[in-house]
C-alpha cells in the first residue's frame, strides 16, 4: 500500500505522539503533583516550534536548537545539583500534546504544510 506524503506525515506523528504519551506515562510516579503547570509550558512552546518547523527551515534550525540548549541546561541543572524535582514524566506529557495538536489541526483539519510535505519525501532533497 502506497501513502502520498502528507499521510506519511500524519502517521509518523501520531506514532510520535503516542511513544511520547508513553514515555509520561511509564515516568508520571516520579513527576511531582505541583508541577503540572511544566506539562502546559512544553506544550505551547513544543507547538509554536512545531509550527514553524513545519514550514522552514530556519523553523527546523530553531527547533533542534531549543532542543539541543534545553538538554543542555538539563545535564547542566543535574550534574550542579540544582535540579530540585523530576520534571520529565510533565515534560513528555507536553512534548506529546503538543505533537498530537499540531499534526491534528495541520494535517486532520488543514492539510499538512508543503514544507513538510517535502521533508517527508526523500525525493524532495535533490537540489537543496
Amino acid at each position: 500500500m502506497e501513502y502520498d506524503s502528507g499521510t506519511k506525515v500524519v502517521l509518523l506523528d501520531a506514532f510520535l505522539a503516542a511513544s511520547t504519551f508513553l514515555q509520561y506515562w511509564l515516568t508520571r510516579q516520579f513527576a511531582t503533583n505541583g508541577d503540572w503547570w511544566i506539562a502546559g509550558v512544553v506544550a505551547l512552546v513544543t507547538f509554536g516550534l512545531f509550527v514553524a518547523a513545519d514550514r522552514s527551515r530556519v523553523g527546523l534550525w530553531a527547533l533542534v536548537g531549543v532542543g539541543v540548549l534545553a538538554m543542555a541546561i538539563l545535564v547542566w541543572m543535574g550534574a550542579t545539583g540544582t535540579l530540585r524535582t523530576y520534571p520529565f514524566g510533565w515534560f513528555f506529557l507536553g512534548v506529546a500534546v503538543a505533537i498530537a495538536a499540531n499534526r491534528f489541526v495541520f494535517g486532520v483539519v488543514r492539510p499538512v504544510p508543503e514544507a513538510r510535505r517535502r521533508r517527508m519525501d526523500p525525493s524532495g532533497w535533490v537540489g537543496e
